[in-house]
């Protein structure tokens, strides 16, 4: 029988205020093959949305990216999430999340500065699912989800390769 619960003492997510600053929540973390399904993904946008300057701090993930001689995992995910997020703004769609206020913030963005990121994107997740990459060891041990996590990474190229039709990043 296998169980995983996680015991943390975290803040809340929401934007709301709370008369209480901390919360209990029993949670799992967040894993599959999407995107945003990681924390660790998760945690990479929270950092974009928080700076001032987030189409930096993606081209700076697509460059650690690139150059890397081993992609480590959570380099992987900023590339990833970071050319979702340039995927988004150049062409529509979503990162597989039902959020408004995601979707305001990703429609701000300078899609001007954003087109310039798009080559470095694609480079960034070709790396990704090449030999060396953290993140493509550890999804191709799972034979029935890493088809479909590789599938998501290639789209995601495609469609910045070519400005494809609007679809959502699941």
């Amino acid at each position: 029988m296998d169980r995983v619960t996680v015991l943390a003492l975290s803040r809340p997510r929401s934007r709301r205020r709370s008369s209480f600053p901390l919360s209990v929540e029993v949670h799992m973390g967040a894993w599959g093959s999407g995107v945003l399904q990681d924390d660790t993904a998760l945690d990479f946008l929270d950092e974009l949305r928080a700076s001032d300057h987030p189409l930096d701090v993606m081209r700076d993930a697509f460059e650690a990216a690139a150059t890397a001689d081993y992609l480590e995992y959570g380099a992987g995910h900023g590339a990833l999430v970071g050319a979702a997020v340039v995927d988004a703004i150049l062409n529509g769609g979503t990162l597989g999340e039902e959020d408004q206020e995601l979707e305001t913030w990703i429609s701000a963005l300078d899609s001007g500065a954003a087109a310039g990121l798009r080559s470095a994107a694609v480079k960034a997740c070709r790396r990704l699912i090449a030999p060396g990459s953290e993140l493509d060891e550890l999804w191709s041990e799972n034979e029935e989800e890493y088809p479909r996590w590789r599938r998501g990474v290639e789209h995601i190229i495609q469609r910045l390769e070519a400005g494809a039709q609007p679809i959502s990043h699941e």
